[in-house]
Order: structure tokens, then C-alpha cells, then sequence
């Protein structure tokens, strides 16, 4: 479970820096913040394992 959360940040942490340069810094974090609560709204709402990885990848890329 973890690691699915870390691997989310790597992909994140890589292609990140080119989607923050084009929306601006403010836009960019309002973006991201959207990101994690859906990631957050689906682990939460998992009804099965997939469900609640999927939740844990797209959070884990919006904190990376």
C-alpha cells in the first residue's frame, strides 16, 4: 500500500515540473489540491483492492 503511494509521487515528482511551469504556480497547486481530494474520495469510497490502489496512485502523484 505504501509503496503504490510512493511510486505515485515518483511518477509526479517527474512530470510535474513541466505542468507547473505552464499553469503558473497558484493554478498549478489548485490543481493539485483537486487531484489529492479525489484520490483521497476514492480510496475512501473503495470497494475493492484496485479501487483503493488507484486512489493511492492519483493522491500520491498530486503530492509528488
Amino acid at each position: 500500500m505504501v509503496a503504490v503511494y510512493i511510486a505515485g509521487e515518483a511518477g509526479g515528482a517527474i512530470t510535474q515540473t513541466f505542468i507547473g511551469d505552464k499553469l503558473g504556480r497558484i493554478r498549478f497547486m489548485q490543481l493539485m489540491c483537486v487531484i489529492v481530494t479525489i484520490g483521497t474520495i476514492i480510496q475512501t469510497a473503495s470497494i475493492n483492492i484496485g479501487m483503493f490502489l488507484a486512489g493511492r496512485v492519483l493522491a500520491g502523484y498530486a503530492v509528488g
